[in-house]
């Protein structure tokens, strides 16, 4: 094999297409954006740098093997789809054919542009096109199983919260300082699976003074706190007082703010996402300061930027977690694991900061790192 001529046709052939694959795929980032899908714009796809827009195995597996295998006769290959959410446009059924056929249109451009400068071998033309056609239908394609993953994630999602006929809604939330003491008698600690780990703390929290509760994965921290959160089943001998009177847990659920580690981030925008209707963008952009958000959201478009699937990092999905807990009006803030996907620094930052913003509030959250110096009291669960 003479190598000098496999380098000369690879960069021939090589370099077009990846100039063209990247112009296509941000062709569909920036038609989104234009019709109101802030997607591509969030995971930095509408760009001309063709990192971004390589998949390992379409782009570069894919046609090496096609190109050994028929000697240069027929390529075949994809990049990485642009993520959409078309229900995110302003209008799907049009603004969807636009984005389509925005990846194909500038391909066409391309061609008809080294038409025009002189480049020649009409026969080309058709095959061409045809081979950015491909690629244009292989991200719908190859979007599918995701797109079913999705259908059937929702599916089970809505049968997870049905409520039964007959069940009380849910009471509305009271803002406000808290009325008193939150004390704890009788309540017993749960695994994740239910098993009995034995008795809770006698508790009293007040006011102004958080208590972090801390112990190892699985001593029933979490379970802890939906208890006291209303989201578990109430049993015999269980008794929760806010103010010195009893509240069972259809009561507390409108006065608590449970903030689990794990909470979901929806595919939507970042104004969605943050579960607080009516409230002033200052007020927003305030409680993602204080978590350390704002200048990603500024960049990514601000509160009408779109969520994606991935479009956040573990620590990110963390941070606007506690930015929901921030704008909570709730007089009993309840934090499962605030400190997980964070750093130690910026963990003792942000929580201080927000401790500080809940000082006529009551605060319990977990943790298995005992070494955040958080201020308050600490309660040790099970063994450290």
């Amino acid at each position: 094999m003479d190598f000098s001529n496999l380098i000369q046709t690879v960069l021939i052939y090589a370099l077009p297409v990846l100039f063209a694959i990247t112009v296509h795929e941000a062709a569909h980032g920036y038609a989104a954006r234009h019709f109101g899908d802030n997607t591509a714009l969030m995971m930095g796809r509408i760009t001309l740098n063709p990192l971004k827009h390589i998949d390992p195995v379409g782009t570069i597996l894919m046609p090496l093997l096609l190109y050994f295998a028929t000697s240069g006769a027929f390529l075949f290959g994809y990049a990485k789809p642009v993520p959409v959410n078309f229900g995110h446009l302003r209008n799907p059924k049009r603004d969807m054919i636009w984005v389509a056929l925005a990846g194909p249109a500038i391909a066409l451009a391309v061609l008809l542009a080294a038409w025009s400068a002189g480049a020649r071998g009409t026969g080309l033309l058709p095959a061409a096109f045809l081979a950015f056609a491909w690629l244009a239908l292989a991200e719908p394609i190859l979007s599918l199983p995701r797109a079913l993953l999705g259908s059937v994630r929702a599916r089970l999602a809505r049968q997870s919260l049905a409520v039964e006929e007959g069940t009380a809604a849910e009471p509305a939330p009271r803002p406000g300082p808290a009325p008193g003491a939150l004390t704890l008698q009788g309540l017993r600690l749960r695994a994740p699976d239910g098993r009995d780990l034995g008795p809770a703390p006698e508790l009293a929290v007040v006011p102004g003074t958080p208590l972090t509760l801390v112990g190892a994965s699985g001593c029933g921290k979490t379970t802890l706190l939906k208890a006291l959160a209303g989201w578990s089943e109430e049993r015999p001998g269980e008794t929760v007082r806010l103010g010195g009177a009893v509240r069972p847990a259809a009561e507390r659920r409108g006065l608590t703010h449970l903030s689990l580690h794990d909470a979901a981030i929806l595919s939507d925008t970042v104004r969605e996402n943050l579960f607080a209707p009516g409230v002033s963008d200052g007020a927003l952009w305030a409680a993602l300061e204080a978590v350390e958000l704002d200048t990603r959201i500024r960049a990514a478009g601000g509160f009408d930027a779109w969520i994606g699937e991935g479009g956040l990092s573990l620590g990110e999905a963390q941070r606007l977690n506690l930015a929901r807990a921030y704008l909570s009006p709730a007089p009993v803030i309840l934090l499962d694991e605030p400190a997980e996907h964070l750093g130690d620094d910026q963990a003792a930052r942000i929580l201080g900061r927000l401790l500080a913003h809940w000082h006529d509030r009551i605060v319990v959250l977990t943790s298995h790192r005992p070494d955040l110096g958080l201020p308050g009291r600490r309660v040790s669960l099970g063994l450290d």
